[in-house]
């Protein structure tokens, strides 16, 4: 299983999600839309740009991270009353930047996102205790095992989450905006139940990126010079790459903005981001896996360019909803 944007989760350090620190996002104008019978609306709060629910295991309530760049649902033991827990097995995961976990993989019967109830939730359980570790400030990690079970909506207008009930048409844009769809990939190595799109950089390079959540913002990893895709490099970020092609190899990571950015019918210019450079790696395996790993669109490159997003995996669509231009 994969975890691909828990790389930036040491981003946390800056404070403990809490009551006072995890305020809802700024607010805008409420845009009300007719929600079909049936459907969840659960509050969105903004931290460290990654967006959190109220999530139940068993009695008690936890903040959920919502993470579409990961394939599996983790509890933090630490935080976390896991007693009702039944352990099946253990798995091994990879996150790009934090390296291998093995979590015992259990089946929670109580696991709920408001009225959403996903009984007997296959989940792992990790016991990460400290602060400085990568899921150390975390409680729930929501993965697209549980997200992906039904159509859902990130709406950033009313800082809410939709969950869909099945079957229910998808209501038109909201007054003033546009929707734009986007087929949604799949990686070779991909249970497919991660949502993908082709990118297009200067105009000329496609790149397969992975709409990620657990991520802050636009990641581009490229095995081209900058200049290729159009990218302007700026001050360079803390966070190294470390990519093994039989040698431990550190990749320098930059802010960076993008001359042109074009997704489907969505066409950007000057966007900013970070730009991670394997233009010097020549080993395939290496090759892949920066490719797979490090392509990301994060939340707020997000919550920036669309007023609401969906995923619709099961028909393989996303919808970008933006104010009409």
């Amino acid at each position: 299983m994969r975890l691909h944007g828990l790389f930036l989760y040491m981003a946390l350090a800056c404070g403990e999600l809490s009551a006072q620190d995890a305020a809802p996002m700024p607010p805008a104008a409420p845009k009300e839309i007719p929600l079909p019978k049936g459907t969840v609306a659960l509050p969105l709060k903004l931290f460290a740009n990654r967006l959190f629910v109220k999530v139940k295991v068993g009695d008690a309530e936890y903040d959920g991270l919502i993470d579409t760049g990961s394939e599996c649902t983790l509890l933090n033991r630490a935080k976390v009353n896991v007693k009702e827990a039944h352990m099946v097995g253990s798995d091994q995961l990879e996150g790009a930047f934090v390296g291998g976990m093995r979590p015992d993989i259990a089946q929670m019967p109580n696991l709920a996102l408001g009225e959403f109830v996903v009984a007997n939730a296959r989940v792992g359980i990790v016991n990460q205790p400290k602060e400085e570790q990568p899921l150390g400030r975390i409680e729930v990690l929501l993965g697209m095992d549980i997200l992906g079970k039904r159509r859902i909506t990130l709406d950033f207008i009313n800082d809410r989450l939709l969950i869909w009930p099945d079957g229910a048409p998808l209501p038109k844009p909201a007054e003033g905006q546009e929707r734009i769809t986007f087929s949604a990939q799949r990686a070779g190595s991909d249970a497919g139940i991660r949502p993908r799109v082709q990118v297009r950089f200067g105009g000329k390079i496609s790149q397969l990126m992975l709409i990620d959540t657990g991520a802050d913002d636009l990641i581009v990893s490229a095995l081209r010079k900058p200049d290729e895709l159009g990218a302007k490099l700026e001050a360079q970020v803390l966070a190294d790459v470390n990519v093994n092609d039989g040698q431990t190899r550190q990749l320098e990571m930059h802010q960076a903005s993008f001359e042109s950015v074009e997704i489907g019918a969505l066409k950007l210019s000057n966007v900013t981001g970070r730009f991670v450079d394997g233009s010097a790696i020549v080993n395939p395996v290496a090759k892949e896996t920066l490719n797979a790993a490090y392509n990301l669109i994060g939340t707020q490159f997000l919550r920036t360019q669309c007023k609401q997003i969906t995923f619709d995996l099961a028909n393989r669509n996303i919808y970008f909803d933006r104010a009409k231009k």
